[in-house]
C-alpha cells in the first residue's frame, strides 16, 4: 500500500486489527526485515494492528532531498553495517560529514569513545553556527 506523507509516497503493509503499532526497520533494508522478525511474535499476541513501513528512500518508498547537516560515524571493523555501504548513499546527503574510525566496529561509543565524542562535539559546534 502507499500513502502520501509530506509530499513523499511511502510504502507500507498492514497486518491485523486492534491497537496500532508502527514497526520501523534499520537503514538500507525495507519493511520485510521487521515483518519477518515480528510476525511470529504477533501470531501469539492478538489485538494489534501492525504497520510496517519502508523508510524514505528505502524499499518502495520515494526518497526526498535531504539538505540538513548529517553526521556519519562508521567503524572500519563494523561487520554489521560496514562503512562502504554508508559511503554508497553519501550522495543523498549533500551536507554530510563522513568519518571512518579504525579499531571500532558497530559500537563506536564503547570502542573509540573519546574520538567519537570529540567528533560529535566538533560537528555540533560547526552546524550550530550555520
Amino acid at each position: 500500500m502507499k500513502c502520501l506523507l509530506k509530499g513523499l509516497s511511502i510504502n507500507y503493509e498492514l497486518r491485523g486489527e486492534g491497537k496500532p503499532v508502527i514497526l520501523l526497520h534499520d537503514y538500507i533494508v525495507d519493511h520485510r526485515l521487521m515483518y519477518c522478525c515480528m510476525e511470529p511474535i504477533f501470531r501469539e499476541k492478538e489485538g494489534y494492528k501492525r504497520i510496517y513501513l519502508d523508510l524514505p528512500g528505502m524499499g518502495k518508498s520515494e526518497s526526498a532531498d535531504w539538505i540538513k547537516p548529517t553526521l556519519f560515524l562508521m567503524g572500519r571493523q563494523d561487520s554489521c553495517v560496514g562503512y562502504k555501504d554508508a559511503w554508497n548513499i553519501l550522495d543523498n546527503y549533500p551536507r554530510a560529514t563522513f568519518a571512518v574510525l579504525d579499531k571500532a566496529g558497530h559500537n563506536l561509543q564503547i570502542e573509540q569513545a573519546e574520538l567519537m565524542n570529540s567528533l560529535v562535539i566538533e560537528w555540533l559546534d560547526r552546524v550550530s553556527l550555520m
